[in-house]
């Protein structure tokens, strides 16, 4: 069967407009940009969605714990320290202020 709709959120507004605007090209990750955007094109819907890192503490945690491990494959047996907490702040909504420029 598989998956036909997919709706991607991602906490870089940049990135997401540069995922969405194909008249952009960026020079430095061009090659990544285009791949990503190869997938999206496929015979699926994808939708690219900003979201602010706060709307998701636990997705936040995890991919800063990424950049911190060795380059690699890694099975985590139990969850990393401190991400049972951000879930629990996901779960509740929990709501931190956050000033942002307009």
């Amino acid at each position: 069967m598989g998956i036909r709709s997919l709706l991607v959120e991602v906490d870089s507004k940049c990135i997401s407009e540069l995922l969405v605007d194909t008249n952009n090209n960026p020079s430095k990750f061009s090659s990544v940009i285009k791949s990503i955007r190869r997938l999206i094109n496929r015979e699926w819907h994808v939708c690219i969605s900003h979201i602010y890192r706060e709307a998701n503490f636990a997705a936040d945690f995890l991919a800063n714990f990424a950049m911190r491990q060795p380059l690699g494959f890694h099975v985590l047996h139990n969850p990393p320290h401190g991400v049972v907490n951000c879930l629990t702040y996901d779960m509740y909504g929990t709501a931190f202020p956050r000033f942002v420029s307009v």
